[in-house]
């Protein structure tokens, strides 16, 4: 599964090698929760984690974060790296401007129907 990466640079591309994971610091090692609010560095809402994609060592290659709608209809899902988000006790942030995160390409919720268990 392909995941394109919203970054401040443009897209990237996560799959199941684990490209794009947290880095080896562990600064990421909290992972957010599905519906947790997410904030920019300005303390603004910007949206709510939808779900996170894990490779199959059960690294986070993907937050996938509910930014709003989507062309007038439905919500847009951006997918960001974990080394992009920061998880605290209380608080989930990521560096980007809502500006940022509503330009970034819409990412489709993952297809789980096909996982096997």
């Amino acid at each position: 599964m392909n995941v394109a990466l919203a970054d401040a640079g443009g897209t990237n591309t996560a799959d199941a090698s684990g490209a794009n994971t947290a880095d080896a610091s562990g600064a990421n090692t909290m992972v957010p929760m599905n519906g947790e609010s997410v904030y920019n560095s300005d303390s603004d809402k910007v949206g709510a984690v939808t779900d996170v994609v894990y490779d199959q060592n059960g690294q986070p290659i993907a937050i996938i974060i509910d930014v709003g709608p989507y062309l007038g209809s439905g919500d847009k899902n951006v997918a960001v790296p974990p080394s992009d988000v920061t998880k605290s006790a209380d608080h989930t942030t990521i560096n980007r401007s809502k500006q940022q995160l509503s330009q970034a390409p819409n990412t489709p919720p993952p297809d789980y129907s096909s996982t096997q268990q």
